[in-house]
């Protein structure tokens, strides 16, 4: 009995020992100042940069057997940056390059509710034949660099039951910079790429339910028997009247929210990109090979607009609200380049309606009421806004000249105009 006394003393002294332990690192964590006070319309005004980074790394992937540079200019680093704020406005970062030594910063604004302030994280890279971080510092706790990076593998390691993390930096045999880029040059990585695309994650029951759903509904729409082939094109919308209504009917004893997500995954899965299969378990390529669309399938009588409506559709069931509409509105100001195709507020549009369409569906309380207003009668025009009179083709001249920048009034008055327009669709009404 003592025994027993006495270890449950020692273990409420070590409970309470580690809560002070995790008191104090809080409290050093959190500052009164943010770190980084960058703003987002600023960052993106680069992101026309961006397609330049997009195909240098597509590029490294097909050279990945062979030793090769890549390089990050501070442009496209920052603009990143910006998109994540636009998708996340509590953080913040800015890469500061310099030469020989530079920093990525990091701020992330805690809510009133909890405890206010920020957590600021400072992460000082050194030019070496390595990867050399020099300090890691949150808040005003330090740790060294070599711990850090050690700590950080370690983890990633243990989660994907892999040693990709640990290996990889010991691929980097030099980092230079100066302040307008950072190069890394890196070994041959085929064989992390290699292993990397074998990890599969062991599903949890509800997944595994979600993953056989998806299944299904690609099967379905393999099948879907298409009425009226208005060639060169044909409707999303035969696909999406059929999708809902063989939903609705597995809904009787299943949750309808659940099977529309599954719906509109298994779409985007079988009409938009089939890299979105990798979100949904280990599905069989035998049948990705077989689901496939036969027919070019258009919205508004456009292939793009198909495509921004079911990639962002998707992207908002695979994240959390925000960020689909941040995926969209950079993708256009990629656009704004020379060699892009412009801004363009129809495809803003497309990613809207899609997003809409997926928030709506996947709504436990609305699931069951979209599923019943999708009929047979339902057409294009009840989930997709009018873009007639709406700017396209916008290069970053153009762009700047007649709206500004994401924040300005104009900006926002055409963003508004875009979801007043969605809203007051037939599908979404009330």
């Amino acid at each position: 009995m003592q025994k027993a006394t006495r270890f449950l003393k020692i273990t409420i002294w070590i409970l309470l020992f580690l809560l002070a332990v995790l008191a104090c690192l809080l409290f050093l964590a959190i500052e009164k100042q943010p770190l980084v006070v960058a703003q987002s319309h600023q960052q993106v005004e680069s992101a026309d940069s961006l397609p330049a980074l997009l195909d240098q790394l597509q590029r490294s992937l097909g050279r990945s057997r062979r030793l090769q540079s890549i390089q990050l200019k501070a442009d496209q680093l920052n603009s990143l940056a910006g998109f994540v704020q636009r998708a996340k406005p509590a953080i913040k970062a800015q890469a500061n390059l310099d030469y020989q030594r530079s920093l990525l910063a990091i701020t992330y604004q805690l809510p009133d509710s909890l405890f206010g302030g920020y957590i600021n994280v400072s992460l000082w890279i050194v030019e070496a034949d390595e990867l050399k971080l020099e300090t890691l510092k949150i808040g005003q706790i330090s740790i060294p660099g070599d711990t850090a990076l050690s700590l950080l593998t370690w983890v990633i390691d243990w989660y994907t039951d892999s040693h990709i993390a640990s290996e990889l930096p010991n691929r980097i045999t030099r980092v230079e910079m100066d302040p307008f880029k950072l190069m890394i040059k890196l070994a041959p990585v085929y064989d992390l790429l290699t292993e990397m695309k074998s990890l599969k994650r062991e599903l949890n029951e509800e997944e595994q339910l979600f993953q056989e759903s998806i299944v299904h509904y690609l099967h379905f729409l393999t099948g879907v028997k298409i009425i009226d082939l208005q060639l060169p094109y044909i409707s999303i919308n035969q696909y999406i009247v059929a999708l809902f209504d063989e939903a609705q009917k597995r809904s009787v004893d299943r949750d309808p929210s659940v099977e529309n997500r599954a719906a509109i995954l298994a779409m985007a899965i079988f009409d938009g990109n089939q890299n979105f299969a990798r979100f949904a378990g280990n599905i069989e390529p035998s049948l990705l090979d077989k689901a496939k669309s036969r027919h070019q399938v258009f919205l508004s009588r456009r292939r793009d607009l198909c495509q921004h409506f079911l990639y962002s559709a998707a992207i908002e069931i695979l994240s959390q609200q925000g960020i689909s509409i941040a995926v969209g509105e950079f993708k256009e100001l990629m656009d704004r380049s020379t060699e892009g195709s412009g801004f363009s507020f129809a495809d803003l549009s497309a990613d809207m309606a899609g997003i809409k369409l997926a928030q709506m569906a996947t709504d436990p309380e609305f699931a069951s009421i979209i599923q019943q207003r999708i009929t047979p009668q339902t057409k294009e025009t009840d989930y997709f806004p009018f873009i007639a009179d709406l700017p396209e083709g916008l290069h970053k001249e153009q762009f700047n000249q007649q709206i500004g920048d994401v924040d300005s009034e104009q900006y926002k008055q055409k963003r508004q105009l875009i979801e007043q327009r969605i809203n007051s669709l037939p599908l979404f009404q009330n």
